[in-house]
């Protein structure tokens, strides 16, 4: 008959079941039990869940694919038979004591899993080694936040580092304050600026670095601003002054910034900068304008930024009527409904470039009148170069407009006038043509066919009519000549004067030979001008001077001589001269000093010689006295020309 096992058996039996039991469910942890050689003996619910396994699948089994470690660890497991991935728990194993660390676990997908593993030896009732268990917790979500939290505290670290490097390296002093207006960071500019050491300034109260006169109001304006604190900037701009350690004030504009408004508490940052220098340029600017202020010109000064006026002389109130008081902050543009010749974005790109704008605008004056003012602008720049102001000076030109619209309506009045004689001129000496040659032709017959056969009075009269007629000609000939100068001239090319002369001359030859002449030049130039036009002019003045000659032979030399950028070419003979009373007269058309029957010509060639002269640019004179010869010089200005030209 089988013996019934005793009641402290079945006990410890049961014990064994519920310890199990409670193993089992406890699916936050992995349990997993072996025998020393590796064969799972335990394989609870968690570690199904975590490594995808079921425990029918690994019990009674050698599973090391679920054990992840090196190659060299596994080899050294197997020398001291110890179940693969345990071999790292040696030394605490083989001392009987329970290993805690991280470790990868392989799950059945191949997925690596890392865990907080901790390894615990068992032993029979002998004391000896009979397995392990092992105890694991999924770490990857600690991980995962560990790492995230890491990255963060890396980012707001490196935050920091710009930040300070921002703060340290700033030109402007940065100082910020607690709600209390205790000092709880400076930079390296603050100590420069203001002279104190950075230990000197750190829990101090802000208004360590103000002058007396302002710390019972800083102090109640923070109180203000304490009651309702505010997100935006408390101020943009601000122009104070700072207390140096040695006593001395410092003019600085300062912005004011809250920084973490949130909760009970937050810090003020606030940006001071040194602008001693430019206030030092603001009021030498403003010197340098009040030397100005009895000038008739206005002259005003304006913030370069928002155009607000600064200062405004006594011109200014003179010219638009706004006195200095009204003026003084208004925006110049709007106060003067400035009319610009190009848009206003251009015109200050080009002031910042150069430096200088200058030209004309529209201005409305306070009774309503517009005037027109040749504007100069001027930028005020700092020692870093950076511009702070505007000097404007603008001069009324409203009246000279006018006079030069007048002008030039005359000047188109004259030159349709001068156009229209023109046209009369040429229109009157082409149709006269035919019937002067008619009453020519005619006159001419008569005094063929019945010279000689009527009386004495009759041959004069008829003589008479053929020289009018023979004068009349030439006149309307010399007059067409006159009013084609202007409409009928070439265009200037480069002209060589010597040959120019030279054919002159050899055209007038019967002429120097018959007067026994002797005709000498310089050396002369090329000149850019109408070579026919140039030609006539020459033509002109040799045959005056061997025409007008005294009992002497005549005498002429073609002389030239540089006088700035003109050519100043002359005709000088030793002929009977000009008196000083006539010298204008000359050059006037149809003018003659002498009678008709000394001297031949109609008194137009010295008129034709002008306009032609006039024409090139140049001008035209003549020096002479009675009986000293006359000396005629006349200018063309030196142009240049190009190799094509040539």
């Amino acid at each position: 008959m089988e013996q019934a096992p005793s009641e402290a058996v079945v006990r410890r039996e049961d014990a064994a079941d519920q310890f199990c039991a409670i193993l089992n469910a406890a699916t936050a942890y992995a349990i997993i039990g072996t025998d020393v050689s590796g064969v799972v003996t335990m394989f609870n619910r968690g570690a199904e869940q975590l490594l995808g396994y079921q425990a029918k699948d690994v019990l009674g089994k050698v599973t090391p694919e679920i054990w992840h470690e090196p190659g060299e660890v596994a080899a050294r497991a197997a020398e001291l038979g110890i179940m693969p991935g345990f071999a790292v728990f040696v030394a605490g194993l083989e001392r009987g004591e329970v290993e805690t660390r991280e470790w990868t676990f392989v799950r059945r997908d191949g997925a690596r899993v890392p865990v907080a593993l901790t390894i615990a030896p068992v032993h029979d009732r002998a004391g000896n080694l009979s397995g392990f268990v092992g105890i694991a917790r999924d770490v990857s979500e600690e991980k995962r936040a560990k790492a995230e939290q890491q990255r963060l505290l890396d980012q707001a670290a490196a935050t920091e580092a710009k930040f300070r490097t921002f703060v340290e390296s700033a030109p402007d002093a940065i100082v910020t304050t607690d709600q209390d207006g205790t000092i709880v960071l400076v930079n390296a500019q603050t100590e420069r600026m203001f002279g104190y050491r950075r230990d000197e300034l750190l829990g101090q109260p802000i208004e360590i670095l103000l002058p007396a006169r302002f710390r019972a109001q800083h102090v109640e304006h923070r109180a203000e601003y304490n009651a309702a604190p505010r997100s935006r900037p408390m101020g943009i701009g601000l122009d104070l002054y700072g207390l140096h350690k040695n006593g001395d004030e410092i003019p600085v504009e300062i912005s004011l910034s809250p920084l973490k408004p949130e909760g009970e508490g937050f810090l003020v940052m606030s940006i001071i900068r040194d602008v001693s220098e430019r206030k030092r340029v603001e009021r030498a600017l403003c010197e340098q304008a009040e030397l100005l202020d009895l000038a008739n010109d206005a002259i005003f000064v304006c913030d370069l930024g928002t155009r607000a006026i600064r200062f405004w002389n006594r011109g200014a109130e003179a010219m638009y009527g706004w006195p200095k008081d009204v003026a003084l902050g208004q925006v110049a543009h709007d106060l003067l409904c400035t009319k610009f010749p190009r848009p206003l974005s251009e015109l200050e790109a080009e002031l910042l470039r150069r430096g200088r704008w200058e030209g004309e605008l529209e201005h409305t004056t306070r009774d309503g009148r517009t005037i027109v003012v040749d504007s100069v602008w001027t930028v005020q720049r700092d020692p870093d170069g950076q511009p702070i102001g505007l000097l404007e000076v603008n001069r009324d030109v409203t009246a000279q407009k006018q006079v030069e619209q007048q002008l030039q309506q005359q000047a188109a009045e004259l030159a349709r006038s001068n156009a229209d004689l023109q046209q009369f001129a040429y229109v009157a000496s082409h149709d006269l043509q035919e019937p002067l040659r008619m009453v020519a032709s005619y006159t001419q017959l008569l005094a063929r066919r019945y010279k000689g056969k009527l009386d004495a009075d009759a041959d004069e009269f008829i003589g008479f009519a053929v020289d009018g007629a023979t004068r009349m000609q030439a006149l309307i000939q010399d007059l067409l000549a006159y009013s084609r100068v202007g409409t009928r001239g070439k265009e200037f090319a480069p002209t060589d004067v010597n040959a120019l002369v030279d054919r002159v001359i050899g055209d007038l030859g019967p002429a120097i030979a018959e007067a026994n002449a002797v005709v000498t030049r310089d050396d002369l130039p090329t000149v850019l001008a109408d070579e026919s036009q140039l030609g006539q002019v020459f033509q002109n003045l040799l045959a005056n001077a061997i025409k007008f000659h005294g009992d002497a032979p005549p005498r002429v030399h073609v002389g030239v001589r540089r006088e700035a950028s003109d050519w100043v070419f002359s005709v000088q003979d030793n002929g009977i001269g000009i008196d000083p009373r006539h010298q204008e007269r000359i050059f006037v058309i149809f003018q003659r000093l002498h009678g008709s029957g000394k001297y031949p010509g109609t008194g137009i060639g010295l008129a034709i010689c002008k306009k032609i002269i006039e024409r090139h640019g140049g001008r035209i004179w003549v020096d002479s006295a009675p009986g000293q010869g006359a000396k005629f010089s006349f200018t063309i200005p030196e142009r240049r020309w190009s190799g094509d030209d040539r």
